[in-house]
């Protein structure tokens, strides 16, 4: 299964750190073959490669590197070094971080998002992965800052 992932630049919380854990366990429950779909951006994304990998959740990492310096918030091989957990690591193509966003979600059957508030906000990357996917029928798993979540659609 492919997992998309978009989040908050600040990071996530504690909270949103276990409840993303959670929902990436059962996910390795149902689906065998994951593969995670994500940026490098730092903050939520930094934070996401760095579970999975600890945790061994997915067989293969497609990232999306970002045109934007200040969008990149790390090396996907020089600071994870993900063969050394046995996973795939794909590079895919470079773009600018709105199109990135849409790009993961269009790759993926489901998105994992990461906002850094409780509040839909319009000029929010996060939020406008959210409504894209919804846009497009894709379950939407939303983790928020105090780490309840919601799933959309909701059956």
């Amino acid at each position: 299964m492919k997992i998309g992932f978009a989040g908050t630049l600040n990071g996530m919380t504690k909270r949103q750190k276990s409840a993303y854990l959670k929902i990436m366990r059962k996910l390795k429950m149902t689906y065998d073959n994951i593969d995670l779909h994500i940026g490098n951006c730092p903050g939520a994304d930094r934070d996401a490669v760095e579970i999975i990998l600890e945790n061994r959740l997915v067989q293969s990492i497609s990232y999306y590197p970002s045109k934007e310096p200040a969008r990149t918030g790390f090396d996907m091989k020089e600071d994870f070094n993900p063969g050394e957990k046995k996973v795939r690591l794909i590079e895919m193509e470079t773009r600018p971080h709105f199109e990135r966003n849409r790009k993961i979600i269009d790759g993926c059957e489901a998105l994992i998002a990461v906002p850094k508030q409780e509040r839909e906000e319009k000029d929010s990357e996060t939020w406008a992965a959210i409504r894209y996917c919804k846009i497009l029928k894709k379950r939407v798993f939303t983790i928020y800052p105090e780490g309840n979540t919601t799933k959309w659609p909701p059956h």
